[in-house]
């Protein structure tokens, strides 16, 4: 295992494939390095309580769906948080994020099931598809084919794979396999979704699933022995961070972030997880104080 070292900067540069974390025990967001996961601390202000997801949008904002005060929008350059839309505004409190490729983001609620886009500027909602097969859902990514994925939690026992055309609205069941228990993050490369288990409540053996999409096919991934996964989530170039918690009884012992497939992770900071998409560094200061987006 190799442990990163952690710096505290205010003025922090994201870079496309760079991840971000939330950490729920101290309501922090964290850059992590795409080459090294080493940490920089980004923002520790006061309205985040407890994140369900987040993610970074074409403007560079960290966009934060949270329990208390529903998308707060983080500026990685200051690390000032900001209600970008209130659970009032929504209809209901927010869980997974997704950004189109037009700047588009799109929410999932839960009760009713819905999936909502909203302005990027001035966050005004329209229903996307609501109820059929989302009865519960939470983790929402963008795929390659431009079709929305989402973690059903509960239909049609204990959660499925969906799949939603962000246009038409239309479902589609991928994979209801007897394996999930309770999906709440997904993440989709290459014709297949990785998803993070809530597991059974009294217990939390959710571990994380693979599923082929073309045939739903399921099984277990091997990306983390611990079974308490807490956030999942693959960058343009493959990538995949995952986030997880190595467990004693039925306590959280230690957290675990660590990039699939190699022995680099860091220990104690683990949460929900996302990544800086390609095209866009965030915002930063120029010489002069203002503030600018630097495409790529």
């Amino acid at each position: 295992m190799v442990a990163c070292v952690a710096s505290y900067s205010w003025a922090v540069s994201l870079a496309p494939g760079d991840f971000v974390l939330a950490n729920n025990g101290t309501g922090q967001i964290w850059k992590l390095a795409h080459s090294d996961l080493a940490q920089t601390l980004i923002s520790d202000g006061p309205l985040l309580t407890w994140v369900h997801h987040l993610t970074v949008d074409r403007q560079g904002r960290i966009l934060v769906s949270d329990k208390s005060n529903a998308i707060v929008a983080v500026d990685p350059v200051t690390g000032n948080e900001s209600v970008f839309a209130s659970a009032s505004d929504l209809g209901g409190e927010p869980y997974g994020l997704a950004v189109g490729p037009d700047g588009a983001i799109y929410v999932s609620l839960r009760t009713p099931g819905r999936i909502l886009r909203l302005d990027p500027v001035t966050a005004a909602a329209t229903t996307v598809t609501s109820g059929g097969l989302l009865s519960s859902p939470e983790g929402l990514t963008l795929g390659p084919d431009g079709q929305l994925y989402v973690a059903e939690t509960l239909a049609p026992a204990t959660g499925s794979i969906v799949r939603v055309d962000p246009g038409a609205g239309t479902q589609t069941l991928v994979s209801a396999s007897s394996q999930f228990l309770y999906p709440f993050a997904i993440a989709v490369a290459n014709g297949k979704a990785w998803t993070a288990q809530t597991g059974e409540l009294s217990r939390r053996q959710g571990c994380f699933l693979v599923t082929q999409l073309s045939d739903g096919t399921t099984e277990l991934s091997t990306i983390s022995p611990w079974c308490r996964s807490e956030g999942i989530v693959i960058s343009s170039d493959g990538t995949l961070l995952y986030s997880d918690c190595q467990p004693v009884s039925m306590d959280c012992y230690r957290e675990i972030t660590g990039i699939a497939g190699t022995p680099v992770q860091i220990s104690f900071v683990g949460g929900p997880v996302g990544v800086v998409p390609d095209g866009v560094v965030a915002t930063r200061r120029t010489s002069w104080g203002s503030l600018k987006t630097i495409y790529r």
